[in-house]
């Protein structure tokens, strides 16, 4: 028996460590969250099961222990599905809710839900009706070949390009904010004052960290952009990875930024 554990695992450690753009714990998407924590589970059962049934047919060849390994197989398979198709959903949630998306990026988005679900739906199917080992292995080498070419390349991208629209959102919220807060310190009786320079100053320091947090989203959207537009070079996982680290650098900036805001903030309502 060639069956093997498949691609699914390297696609669920992925996943977990996603540090950015749909996190599985954000609350505006319970019942996804839900879903998907189930298939996780879901899949590390139907995964030992599966192990522990393959050792016995292995070790014993009966019809029996064959019968047991066929019907793991098929819940481990189904499980490995269920499990991709619910961060699937999640991703294609979020698109759809995105006010900050391009309408060329949902299309793309999209696109390749509906492809990669039209597949898996098949792979549903042809999973209900197998009866052999032969075809169990079949199902498996499709699937495998199927997540490590078109599934695992793909999910980061998508990823990215989401999480660079969420960050793009939170840049102009931050922009609104100093200028509402630049507008409020003007309107005070600070002119004169220390406090006045003081805070002079860190507004201008945050506007410079703001335009630098401006600077890495540009930097990221045009390669994430280059990427899925199939420009800039074959090496996609490198540079995937450079835009991982550009946005991990963004992710800390906004923050940074939205700290500094708050600061002067308290600073105004302070004195």
């Amino acid at each position: 028996m060639k069956l093997k554990l498949i691609a699914v695992a390297a696609f669920s450690t992925l996943i977990s460590l996603a540090p950015y753009g749909p996190a599985l714990a954000e609350t505006a998407y319970p019942q996804s969250q839900a879903s998907y924590l189930a298939a996780l589970d879901s899949y590390r059962t139907s995964q030992q099961a599966f192990q522990t049934a393959k050792q016995k047919y292995l070790d014993y060849k009966t019809l029996t222990s064959q019968t047991s390994a066929i019907s793991a197989g098929k819940s481990y398979l189904t499980s490995c599905i269920n499990l991709v198709v619910s961060y699937l959903d999640i991703l294609m949630e979020k698109t759809r809710a995105s006010s900050v998306l391009s309408s060329s990026e949902k299309d793309y988005i999209t696109d390749y839900y509906v492809k990669d679900r039209a597949y898996f739906n098949r792979s549903l199917q042809s999973i209900s009706t197998l009866t052999t080992i032969e075809e169990l292995e079949a199902i498996s080498t499709d699937l495998n070949t199927h997540l490590t070419t078109e599934t695992l390349p793909e999910i980061p991208l998508i990823r990215n390009i989401i999480a660079i629209s969420d960050y793009r959102r939170f840049l102009e919220d931050l922009q609104s904010s100093l200028k509402n807060v630049t507008i409020l310190f003007n309107n005070q009786d600070f002119l004169g004052t220390p406090t006045h320079d003081l805070i002079n100053t860190w507004l201008a320091e945050t506007n410079d960290k703001i335009l630098s947090s401006s600077n890495l989203l540009n930097a990221a959207t045009t390669e994430v952009r280059n990427i899925r537009e199939g420009n800039g070079g074959p090496d996609v996982p490198h540079r995937l990875d450079k835009s991982n680290e550009t946005l991990r650098t963004l992710q800390v900036s906004l923050i940074d930024n939205a700290n500094s805001l708050l600061e002067i903030l308290a600073r105004l309502i302070n004195g």
